[in-house]
């Protein structure tokens, strides 16, 4: 097979999972309680806060352990996120239904068996890919809550620093399993902690210790 084969065959599947399936909708988390790189990466300069819920409302699982017969559920759930190589069977799995796929392609036969396994095959692919990431990214340890919109009625778009149009939802984490805010070690912790406080008292009240300054001594340059 040629690269030119395979790139028109990756064309018309990405093209398919973009009009016939609703991509999921991705908010992160990290087991990761004031964490330096995190802090780094993600926050402004470590001048941001760290929003830490209990996971009492969602069910866990790991990557390896799905049942790879598994239909798109258009519900909220979480999942630990697997780093680097991912398991055996789900990695034959999707081979073999590529292989299945660009078979299918090229020989231009049975059309409605080609859109079926079409079908399967971005089936398998939008439930598994949100839950696998580089190796890089391991320290992150990072679970995610995936959710896959039935139609676009909800759909909303921000612009990015980039200026590219980017689509997002708003995913109903409910504040009543936050369990505590840390400010970001090069924030104003003192005022920070005031105005959230305030922001959030209806919540948790004036419970001690609910939101915290960053234990880590770091400065921003």
């Amino acid at each position: 097979m040629g690269n030119g084969d395979i790139e028109e065959a990756n064309r018309i599947l990405i093209d398919y999972i973009y009009r016939e399936h609703n991509v999921p909708f991705i908010i992160s988390f990290t087991r990761n309680r004031d964490y330096l790189p995190m802090w780094n990466m993600y926050s402004n300069n470590s001048t941001g806060v760290c929003l830490c819920f209990s996971n009492n409302e969602y069910v866990v699982r790991n990557v390896n352990d799905i049942d790879i017969d598994i239909d798109i559920i258009h519900r909220l759930h979480a999942m630990d996120v697997s780093y680097g190589v991912i398991s055996e069977t789900i990695n034959n799995t999707l081979h073999k239904q590529y292989k299945r796929f660009y078979e299918e392609y090229r020989n231009k036969k049975g059309e409605e068996l080609k859109r079926k396994m079409l079908n399967y095959f971005t089936t398998l692919v939008l439930t598994l890919s949100p839950y696998h990431k580089h190796k890089a990214y391991k320290f992150e340890d990072e679970i995610r809550l995936v959710q896959f919109k039935e139609n676009d009625s909800d759909i909303k778009y921000r612009i990015s620093k980039k200026g590219n149009l980017i689509p997002y939802i708003e995913i109903p984490v409910k504040l009543k399993y936050l369990e505590r805010v840390i400010v970001g070690p090069c924030a104003d912790s003192p005022s920070i902690i005031r105005e959230l406080q305030h922001i959030l008292r209806k919540y948790k009240g004036n419970e001690k210790n609910f939101i915290i300054p960053s234990e880590i001594p770091y400065r921003e340059i």
